[in-house]
């Protein structure tokens, strides 16, 4: 996954890791820029919560087949599920020093949020070599970002 934001060289990059993809096998999804997604020609989109509402007018424009959404709490899984998401990067599920992580889930533990959604749901946020053990029946899977540094990380 691609999370660009303002990063002037977006559409070089997204090509280069499309190309990179390609030669693994691997999927891309660019975040939060389904405009994108399509130049590059990338495997879908991944949406952060706060577009939720947006992913059913996304799908039928552009005609992702795969479509992801970060989700924040169950209702936000549940409404990204309902819209038609592929899975839910549920974050953060350990707290986490990013600065773009949220609080962890507090009101929820994660397994219980796990049973309530109906879709694939990856962990994401404070993944570390100590407590990835913990979720390897928990979900479907892992991702992470400062944690992809860490070669010590095995699933």
């Amino acid at each position: 996954m691609y999370r660009h934001f303002s990063e002037p060289n977006r559409r070089k990059i997204a090509l280069e890791l499309k190309r990179l993809c390609h030669q693994q096998k691997a999927k891309l999804l660019i975040g939060a820029d389904p405009k994108l997604a399509r130049i590059v020609g990338a495997d879908g989109v991944h949406l952060p919560q706060a577009m939720i509402k947006q992913l059913p007018a996304i799908r039928a424009k552009y005609q992702f087949s795969l479509i992801t959404c970060a989700a924040h709490s169950v209702s936000a899984g549940r409404q990204a599920v309902k819209n038609g998401a592929m899975a839910v990067i549920v974050s953060c599920v350990f707290p986490s020093s990013s600065t773009s992580a949220s609080a962890p889930l507090e009101n929820c533990p994660f397994r219980v949020f796990v049973k309530k959604i109906d879709a694939p749901v990856i962990a994401l946020g404070g993944i570390n070599e100590t407590n990835v053990q913990k979720l390897k029946t928990a979900c479907h899977g892992v991702a992470v970002v400062s944690g992809a540094f860490k070669a010590t990380i095995k699933i």
